[in-house]
């Protein structure tokens, strides 16, 4: 079977690792270039990192982050709040999941610097061959994109869904500081106003590196900025006055390599395949970053895909008959949207949730839920 993965991100590569071990050999077209993003941090909760495992990477991702036992959250001057144990959790950089999962792949998998214009279909709709910028075409009897939040092939699967902007708006830097990582160790920190919207929270992601971000409601406070300069004087105006480790963040953070993250939000889509397409990781499921599941989320997927296709190819058999084959694709991609809707829905669900009660003012005791999900 012919497997054409559109997106080289972790739901991309992913994927090609799930159906390289049921014996299918993709092809994975990413635009981008192999080097790594320094900002973007992610969290692995138990589900990611048994996924990881049963593709075989689960250590090598671990001992490039940093495990996490808790998190602990703190008013702005330093009066607890709250903390949540964690059975088993990674703070890890997304560019070093990305490094660990392509050097794990055979070579001549990804195809990098090519961009995935369009779907080409036959006269049933189904999708034969994918153009590409190079002015190539990757012929496929199975297509999945993983392009992301805003992904351009979603349209074809669910034309109706749309991703939007919500209110919450993040900005995110990084900050290389050994002693300071040790003196956190292996917990999330996080201080929330009372108020509601607003927080800053630093994550461990290994070998000294911490990763920190300021969620903020957009309505209730100014966040066009487009500089760097624009973006230091923002975050210093919002929590220059929060207690340690934020003083000592900010100032050693560059803000030419910060980002600001405008969130974004989409429905749970009815289905997660339309003919012969399928969507994994952000472009099939848009989740808040609250709920700390989109990495786990996106291994699943590329799981549960594979997973199916090899059930469906094994008990229709070898065939080479078009129709066979056609109905082999069809049964494998309706179980894997079966699999997997369920818990996107619940996913969708909790991060809203948990959206909303950040926006909200409450009050803040021993008995308050710390906003994320797990």
């Amino acid at each position: 079977m012919r497997v054409v993965v559109i997106g080289g991100g972790v739901a991309g590569l992913a994927c090609a690792h799930a159906l390289l071990r049921v014996g299918i050999r993709p092809t994975v077209i990413e635009p981008g270039d192999a080097r790594p993003e320094p900002w973007k941090g992610l969290l692995l909760f138990e589900e990611g990192l048994v996924r990881l495992a049963s593709l075989g990477l689960e250590a090598r991702v671990v001992a490039r982050g940093q495990r996490l036992e808790r998190i602990d959250t703190f008013r702005p001057d330093g009066e607890a709040v709250g903390a949540v144990l964690l059975d088993r959790a990674v703070g890890v950089l997304q560019g070093h999941l990305i490094e660990e999962l392509t050097q794990a792949l055979p070579a001549g998998i990804v195809r990098r610097g090519v961009r995935a214009l369009e779907l080409l279909r036959d006269a049933r709709g189904d999708a034969h061959a994918v153009r590409c910028s190079d002015g190539s075409e990757v012929v496929g009897d199975l297509f999945v994109a993983c392009d992301g939040a805003r992904s351009r092939l979603r349209a074809q699967v669910a034309p109706e869904r749309h991703a939007g902007e919500v209110r919450l708006h993040e900005i995110v830097g990084h900050v290389d500081d050994p002693d300071l990582a040790a003196e956190l160790g292996p917990r999330l920190v996080k201080l929330e106003h009372p108020a509601g919207g607003l927080a800053f929270g630093v994550v461990p992601c290994g070998a000294g590196r911490l990763v920190w971000y300021v969620q903020l409601d957009a309505e209730r406070h100014r966040s066009d900025v487009h500089t760097a300069n624009e973006r230091a004087r923002l975050v210093h105006r919002l929590v220059g006055d929060f207690r340690h480790p934020v003083p000592r963040l900010l100032g050693r953070t560059d803000f030419e390599h910060s980002r600001l993250w405008h969130t974004t939000d989409l429905d749970a889509l009815p289905r997660l395949h339309a003919a012969n397409v399928a969507l994994a990781g952000d472009a099939a499921h848009v989740l808040l970053p609250f709920t700390g599941q989109g990495a786990g989320a996106a291994l699943a997927d590329a799981e549960e895909l594979a997973r199916a296709l090899h059930r469906a190819l094994r008990d229709g058999g070898a065939t080479t008959d078009p129709t066979r084959h056609r109905a082999q694709i069809a049964a494998a991609l309706d179980d894997y949207t079966r699999a997997r809707l369920p818990s996107v829905r619940r996913m969708v669900a909790s991060g809203r949730t948990l959206r909303d009660r950040f926006l909200a003012r409450r009050p803040h005791g021993p008995d308050s839920e710390i906003p994320i999900g797990r």
